[in-house]
C-alpha cells in the first residue's frame, strides 16, 4: 500500500537525519575509555598492521614464500583471538590491553 509506505518513510525521515556526535560521548566518565580505544586504533595504524595484513599475499609472493605464508598468518590470528577470548575472563581486559599495547609499541 503506497500510503502506508509513504507514512513509514515520513516517520523514519526524521530518525535518519544525520546528527553530530552525541554530547554524552564527551563527558568525563567516558574519557578514559575513549582515550584507550583511540589509542589502540592509532597504535595499530602506526605499526602498519592493517597495511601488512591487506598486502600480505603480495608481500609474501614477492618474498618468495607464496600464499601458504598468508594462510599461516590467518591461522595465527585465529589462534591468538581464541586464546584472548578464552583468557579474557581469567586475566582481565586491562592486562590483555596492556600486553597488546606493549607488543605494538615494540613493533614500532
Amino acid at each position: 500500500d503506497a500510503d502506508a509506505l509513504n507514512a513509514a518513510v515520513a516517520e523514519l525521515g526524521d530518525a535518519a537525519t544525520p546528527r553530530g556526535p552525541s554530547p554524552s560521548l564527551w563527558k568525563r566518565q567516558y574519557r578514559r575509555a575513549l582515550t584507550a580505544g583511540l589509542g589502540v586504533v592509532l597504535l595499530q595504524q602506526f605499526t602498519g598492521q592493517p597495511s601488512v595484513l591487506y598486502y600480505a599475499t603480495s608481500i609474501f609472493d614477492d618474498a618468495g614464500v607464496g600464499t601458504i605464508a598468508s594462510v599461516f598468518v590467518g591461522v595465527f590470528k585465529l589462534l591468538a583471538t581464541l586464546v584472548a577470548v578464552a583468557t579474557v575472563d581469567e586475566r582481565g581486559r586491562r592486562s590483555l590491553l596492556f600486553a597488546g599495547i606493549s607488543a605494538m609499541t615494540v613493533a614500532l
